[in-house]
This record gives C-alpha cells, structure tokens and sequence, in this order.
C-alpha cells in the first residue's frame, strides 16, 4: 500500500513537471511566432502569399479592421490544387494594394479541425468573406474576376450568415473554443503517456485535474486584474 502511494506521488509530481514544461514550451513558441511573424498573420510578414491562418490567431487577424476572403482547403483536394494559383494571384492583387484593406487568407482544415468546424465547411474549397462579425459565403463560379467583384462588395448583395449561429457569433466563438480545448486535452494526454508510461485512466485523471486547477487559478487571476479601481 505505502509503495503504491509513493508510486501514485512520484507519477503525480512527474505528470505535473511534464505538463508544466508542455505549457513554457507552447508558450515560449507562440511568442516566438509572434515575433517573427511565422507563416501566418500580419500581411506584411508574407508578401503578396495567401495569409496562412489558425486558430490561434483566426480572430485576431480578422478583427484587424480588414475585409477578409478565406479559403477552406486540405492538401490533398484536387479541387484546392486547381485553384491555388488563381487564389495566389487573387492575394498578390489585394495585398499589393494596401488601400482596398482586403486581406486574403487560407486555412488548412487538415491541421485546423476546429475552424473547420466552426464554419461547418463540408467541402472543399469553401469561400467565406469576412467584415468583422458578419460572414458570406461564396456559392458563385470560383474565377478570379468573380472573387475579386465578391469581395469588394459583391457580398454586401447576400444574406449574412444569421449571427447567432455565425462563426463570429458567440455560438461560432464558444463552439471554437471548445473544440479545440477537445484537441488539446487529447493531444496533451497522448503526450503525457508516452513519457510518463502511466496507463491511460490513471494519465486522464491527473491531465483532468491539472486542467481544473490552472483553469480555476485563470479564472481567479483574471478576476484580480480586471477589478475597478477605487479612486
């Protein structure tokens, strides 16, 4: 009995160090990323290219005061090889005039499942235009000279996407964020596995508790920081 509580205290305290440097480790490459631009973000950073983009930086790049046009794509589509050209001239046009403020960008549902989700793409490539939380999709014939007239502001002769169940929306924001919270428990409690060699009921239970506890202490940070101040 004492050897397997010295057990369980020792498996405890080696998941928690794991999950510790799992989450420096995340973030010192988010900030990383940042700094140097990546392959995805601020326009600048990569020309005249189809801005790259994921969902950690999905909607702060399109709140950037923008239109944007984004490409729902995977790389092995037939379809999405076809029209990458097309879509790259479409960017090197609006990106090489900063002044129409359209930016264009892509996603790679291969990689990001929870933006697929979000904007329940069932097919590829799907066309959204994004100005600010209003979202249109694209059903026309995919040519340039069709984008390009849709874009600057042959969408504002569609129906929006009803906000409520918009992907800007907060359904689309809550349905997001649960998503990937979903992706990141997994991929978190493979991780702790393969290092820790616990066996999975016994891996869950302690990434279950851990995420309680950080997100409890989030909660509770976020609350001291943003109490008004007396004057």
């Amino acid at each position: 009995m004492l050897v397997a509580c010295r057990f369980n205290f020792a498996s405890l305290v080696t998941v928690s160090l794991l999950l510790l440097s799992r989450i420096f480790t995340v973030s010192t490459e988010s900030v990383k990323t940042t700094n140097e631009g990546g392959t995805s973000g601020n326009a600048n950073a990569v020309g005249r290219r189809p801005i790259q983009l994921t969902s950690r930086d999905f909607s702060k790049y399109t709140g950037d005061g923008n239109v944007w046009l984004i490409e729902f794509y995977t790389p092995w589509c037939t379809h999405c090889q076809e029209f990458s050209k097309p879509y790259a001239n479409i960017a090197s046009a609006f990106h090489s005039s900063p002044e129409e403020k359209i930016r264009v960008g892509k996603v790679d549902c291969s990689e990001e499942k929870s933006l697929m989700n979000r904007f329940h793409v069932t097919g590829f490539p799907t066309l959204f235009v994004v100005d600010g939380y209003s979202v249109y999709e694209f059903n026309g014939k995919r040519s340039e000279a069709n984008l390009m007239n849709f874009v600057r502001g042959g969408y504002k002769k569609e129906e929006a996407i009803p906000f409520i169940v918009s992907p800007m929306g907060p359904m689309g924001q809550l349905q997001q964020l649960l998503v990937h919270l979903g992706h990141m428990f997994v991929d978190t409690f493979r991780w702790v596995q393969s290092l820790s060699g616990m066996s999975p009921i016994m891996t869950g239970m302690i990434v279950c508790t851990f995420g309680v506890f950080w997100g409890m202490a989030g909660i509770i940070l976020l609350t001291i920081l943003t109490k008004p101040k007396l004057d």
